[in-house]
């Protein structure tokens, strides 16, 4: 019980928000625009947090994210950064897949 409480209330959340942050790292890698990371609703009351860079963070702890990045990208800069978000949600399967396989189960 206590795994699953743990899932709902950090681990889903949190990897929301690194999908997201995978979006506007491929919006701010390819192009000089800024990327609004939200985790919540995207609203006036959704102020920003913090900002890493041209990344700005604005985090209500919530099940859904959004990433907004305001100008218009070209095509190239567009696919790079929609593709962002899955590749960073494979990267954190990967490295926890990674953990798994190495971490001793105490046989």
């Amino acid at each position: 019980m206590l795994i699953f409480l743990l899932f709902y209330l950090v681990i889903w959340p949190l990897t929301v928000l690194l999908h997201e942050i995978g979006h506007g790292l491929g919006v701010v890698f390819t192009s000089k625009c800024h990327a609004h990371i939200y985790l919540g609703n995207s609203n006036e009351n959704n102020r920003e947090n913090f900002r890493l860079g041209r990344l700005h963070f604005h985090i209500i702890w919530s099940y859904k994210g959004y990433c907004y990045w305001g100008y218009e990208l070209n095509k190239k800069q567009c696919v790079i950064s929609l593709i962002g978000g899955p590749a960073m949600s494979l990267l954190v399967t990967l490295i926890c897949l990674l953990f798994t396989f190495n971490t001793s189960q105490g046989d």
